[in-house]
Order: C-alpha cells, then sequence, then structure tokens
C-alpha cells in the first residue's frame, strides 16, 4: 500500500518494479526445478501412452474377437479367464484403462508445464494404480518417484507461482 509520500519519493519501487521481480524470482525457481519434475513427467506419459495404446487394442480385440479355445484339460479358472478375455465386460474394462491412461496423460502434461498440481499429484498416484495391460509393474516405482518429486517443498511453490 503506497502512500503520498511513496508517490512523490523517486526512489521508492513502483508497484510494476515488484511485480517484475516477483515474476523473475518465479521463472528462477520453476528453472531450478524443472529437471527434477521433467523426467519423471517424461516417464509417466510415456508409460501411460503404451497402457493407452494397449488399451485401445485390447478394447478392439475384445469387441471383435472370438473366444479363443480352451484346452478341456486345462484347469476351470484358466478356462474361465479365457472365455472373459472377450466380450462387453473385457471390452468395458479395457476401456476404463484407455481412460485411465489419457488421465495420466494429461496429468503429466500439466506437471511439465507446472499447472494443476493437484492434477499432477494424481496423475503421479493413478500410474501407480494402472493395473491394466501390466502397466503397474513400471508405473509403480516411477509413480513413487513422481509423488516424491511433487511432494518437495519447491516444486510445490514453483507450481503455485506458476497458477
Amino acid at each position: 500500500m503506497s502512500n503520498s509520500f511513496d508517490s512523490q519519493n523517486p526512489y521508492s519501487p513502483s508497484q510494476s518494479d515488484w511485480s517484475n521481480q516477483a515474476s523473475a524470482g518465479a521463472a528462477q525457481l520453476i528453472e531450478q526445478v524443472r529437471t527434477q519434475v521433467m523426467v519423471p513427467a517424461i516417464f509417466i506419459i510415456v508409460l501411460a501412452s503404451l497402457g493407452l495404446i494397449a488399451g485401445i487394442f485390447g478394447t478392439i480385440n475384445a469387441l471383435v474377437s472370438q473366444p479363443p479355445p480352451v484346452d478341456p484339460e486345462a484347469p476351470e479358472f484358466v478356462k474361465q479367464f479365457t472365455q472373459g478375455s472377450v466380450g462387453p465386460v473385457a471390452a468395458a474394462m479395457q476401456a476404463f484403462f484407455v481412460l485411465l491412461n489419457i488421465g495420466i496423460i494429461l496429468g503429466g502434461v500439466y506437471m511439465l508445464r507446472f499447472k494443476m498440481w493437484p492434477l499432477a499429484l494424481g496423475a503421479s498416484i493413478l500410474s501407480m494404480l494402472n493395473f491394466g495391460n501390466c502397466c503397474c509393474v513400471l508405473g509403480i516405482p516411477v509413480g513413487i518417484w513422481a509423488l516424491v518429486i511433487l511432494l518437495i517443498t519447491d516444486v510445490k511453490e514453483a507450481f503455485r507461482l506458476n497458477a
């Protein structure tokens, strides 16, 4: 808040000087933490993209394929698993994982841009829970890595300043 003395004082910093300094500080902080955030975000996007491709093919396969032949001597759970790999229920499950992977990709992109910290945090958690097409095998360590990075104070501050 400036008073009449500040407006008459030629040596007092103007309001635009303060905002320029603040934006320069935000840009500097973002650049400092960019490499910490970039690598796990790219891994999350790549894993979710692979899961998305597999989910799309799985959905199409479940809708157009016939159940594969089952060995009559196979255990009962193998027979049920084989029969359940096609049909509308299998297609709906694959479609769910397609949507899940789209959300993870979106969160990874926002993580790269330092926007919407809650969405980036959600993407790191969902990448750990993405068990469709075995994406959780790599998703768990990458999701934990991204989660740890996103919980660093400087990273949270960079997201807040960039909002």
